[in-house]
């Protein structure tokens, strides 16, 4: 998690991705989250990497970096959500030119959001998502072209898909 190369199948080019600043936890197995996502920013033609943790022993809170293709360089986010007490799932999902993961917003009710990272504005916003209709065993945001999707799957073995979660529509399809 600490060492990235970004390899482009097309062309058989690679390269090898600077480290992240030093100020930046360097073992994520002392950070109690520790994210990723890699997306393509059309506003600005370029690829980047977000990397997040939440850590208490270098720093108290969320720290978020950014690193970018084409300037070859991480850059800090301050606009960090702190509202948000927990992230699902390693990896963000991208999807009209964000990323996204799975949180809980609140955590006395345990409602769920969709945190997206927008990567050409460099600015976090929250999507509401689907209400759970029961005890759930799994929920997780997909991509699925430019769409975002969440799935749900229930102990009963049905399950859920949300489609297009960040136009906020609502259309199910149970299967």
């Amino acid at each position: 998690m600490n060492e990235f190369f970004v390899f482009n199948p097309s062309t058989r080019k690679s390269r090898k991705i600077p480290s992240a600043p030093a100020e930046f936890p360097h073992s994520f197995q002392r950070t109690e989250t520790s994210l990723c996502g890699f997306g393509y920013d059309s506003v600005n033609d370029d690829y980047k990497i977000v990397k997040i943790a939440e850590c208490y022993f270098q720093f108290h809170g969320k720290m978020v970096i950014v690193y970018s293709l084409k300037t070859n360089s991480w850059k800090h986010i301050l606009n960090v959500p702190a509202h948000t007490t927990r992230f699902f799932g390693d990896w963000g999902m991208s999807a009209s030119g964000a990323l996204h993961w799975l949180a809980i917003d609140n955590p006395i009710n345990g409602s769920h959001i969709i945190v997206g990272f927008d990567l050409g504005l460099e600015q976090f916003k929250k999507l509401p998502a689907p209400a759970l209709e029961g005890p759930i065993n799994t929920r997780c945001v997909v991509s699925v072209g430019s769409s975002l999707w969440i799935l749900d799957e229930y102990p009963d073995s049905h399950r859920d898909m949300w489609e297009n979660v960040e136009k906020c529509e609502d259309s199910r399809a149970h299967g």
